[in-house]
This record gives C-alpha cells, sequence and structure tokens, in this order.
C-alpha cells in the first residue's frame, strides 16, 4: 500500500474534505454540518487521510461513554479498495480504546454490498436493522457492531 498520512483534520482542509462527502454519500453532510463535527462536537474526533500530501478521505468518530460511533468513513473512489479505509479504521478504534470505549457501532447501507463486507473483515456484525433510515433513497441501515473488549 501506498504510503498514508492519519491525522486530525483542520478547518483549511474542509473545503476539500466537503467535495469528497458530496462524491460519495447522498445525502451529503454539509459544510456546515462538517465544520460542527470540526470545531464544535464535543464528542467527535475527525480524521483525514492523505497520500503524501494529498487529501484522499476522512473519517468522523464520535466517543461517547462505553460506545464509539463511526460517523462517517470516506475515501476518494479512486483510492478505494487500496487499504487507506482499512488504515483509518484501525486508528478510529484504537482511540476509542484509548477513549475507554468497550465497543464501537456504525449505520450502513442494507444494500452496500462492498461496505458490509469491509466491515465483516474488520470484526463487525449486524446486530439490527433501522427501517427507512437513509433518505434519497429511503433505505433501511444495518446496524453493525464490534466490541472492543
Amino acid at each position: 500500500m501506498p504510503m498514508v498520512n492519519i491525522s486530525k483534520a483542520t478547518i483549511d482542509q474542509l473545503i476539500i474534505i466537503s467535495e469528497i462527502e458530496k462524491e460519495l454519500f447522498t445525502p451529503a453532510f454539509s459544510y456546515e454540518q462538517l465544520e460542527y463535527e470540526l470545531n464544535t462536537n464535543p464528542f467527535s474526533k475527525f480524521y483525514v487521510v492523505k497520500q503524501e500530501d494529498k487529501i484522499i478521505g476522512y473519517g468522523i468518530l464520535w466517543c461517547t461513554f462505553e460506545t464509539a460511533q463511526i460517523i462517517k468513513i470516506g475515501i476518494m473512489k479512486k483510492y478505494q479498495h487500496l487499504g487507506f479505509g482499512t488504515e483509518l479504521l484501525k486508528e478510529m478504534i484504537m482511540d476509542a480504546k484509548k477513549e475507554k470505549c468497550e465497543n464501537i457501532a456504525l449505520e450502513v447501507r442494507a444494500s452496500n454490498d462492498k461496505a458490509i463486507s469491509f466491515y465483516k473483515k474488520q470484526g463487525f456484525k449486524k446486530i439490527s436493522v433501522r427501517p427507512n433510515y437513509y433518505q434519497q433513497p429511503s433505505e433501511d441501515a444495518d446496524i453493525m457492531w464490534r466490541s472492543l473488549l
């Protein structure tokens, strides 16, 4: 895998991150929502993924009490399946453990077979379904969970 650098996102990176968000997610978080996660949400850890000096992805993790919640993992399409998402997820899990979280959870579109497969390879299991969780188009979310103990 090419060299990867994962660090805390900064405000000057947010325009590029917002563009990646729009490329990957429907509906996408607005710039203001991303800025809230970066600067205001006390539970949020916001990561940027760079290959050399190019921003290629990002992640948002919430650590609340004993549970960590993956809010976003986004890697630009041309950089997917190269190990960058795996490295980001490892960093998120490591940080969740440092925060004394006992488990980690996420929601994923029920039709997103690639993401579901990715998370299963990382030890996540489907534990429930949230009906009609997503919009544009309306779709159920699979809730996936993994112990950190």
